[in-house]
C-alpha cells in the first residue's frame, strides 16, 4: 500500500461564523429540510463576495433575479439566508443601508 493511499483527507473544522449561522437557522422557524439550502445560499453569497459591500450584494441578487430557473420562493430563500448571515451572524455595518 502506498503512503498516499493510507492517508485520510480531513476537512478543516467549520469556522465560528459557520457554526453561528447553523445554530441561528436551527433557532428560526425554518424547516429542517430547507436548512441545507439556506447554507448553500449563504455560501453562494459569500463566494460572490456579497459580504464586502452593498453594491456586490445588489449585483449578486440582480443576477440571481434574472435566472429563469429560479422560483420566487427560492429567490426569497436566498435573500433570507444572506440577511441572516449579514445581519445576525456577521453584523456587517452596511447591512442596514
Amino acid at each position: 500500500m502506498s503512503r498516499q493511499s493510507s492517508q485520510v483527507e480531513t476537512c478543516p473544522p467549520p469556522s465560528p461564523e459557520r457554526l453561528r449561522f447553523l445554530r441561528r437557522i436551527e433557532e428560526l422557524p425554518i424547516k429542517p429540510a430547507a436548512r441545507d439550502y439556506y447554507v448553500r445560499w449563504a455560501e453562494s453569497w459569500l463566494k460572490a463576495r456579497g459580504h464586502r459591500s452593498a453594491q456586490r450584494t445588489q449585483d449578486y441578487f440582480d443576477a440571481l433575479g434574472r435566472s429563469t430557473n429560479l422560483a420566487d420562493w427560492q429567490f426569497r430563500q436566498a435573500v433570507d439566508a444572506a440577511r441572516i448571515l449579514a445581519a445576525e451572524v456577521l453584523s456587517i455595518p452596511w447591512r442596514l443601508s
